[in-house]
């Protein structure tokens, strides 16, 4: 998932998203609601969506390229609330310990 972020590989990344998704639903962590929303993601051309949180029903995160993103979000308003996220920072890091 990692170089499928530095390399900005969205068809990689959401590809990994949906497997972790399957991973999720075979151990329970997701419900309807979310298989729903999933459902609607990938319809509305993301290229992966996968639940986010503590699962159970709450929130999915989809991966959609920005020339899909407007079709996405209308069809997706329509049932769920949508908060748009882009991915422009560096994020956390790790850092080396501290010498003392």
């Amino acid at each position: 998932a990692l170089s499928g972020l530095k390399s900005r590989d969205l068809e990689a990344l959401g590809r990994l998203m949906n497997k972790n998704q399957e991973l999720l639903r075979a151990i329970g962590g997701s419900s309807p609601e979310i298989e729903d929303a999933v459902s609607l993601c990938l319809k509305a051309g993301a290229y992966g969506a996968k639940l986010t949180g503590a699962g159970g029903g709450g929130c999915v995160i989809a991966v959609v390229d920005p020339d899909r993103l407007e079709k996405a979000a209308r069809m997706l308003s329509e049932r769920f609330q949508v908060f748009r996220a882009r991915l422009g920072v560096e994020g956390v890091r790790a850092e080396p310990p501290a010498r003392q």
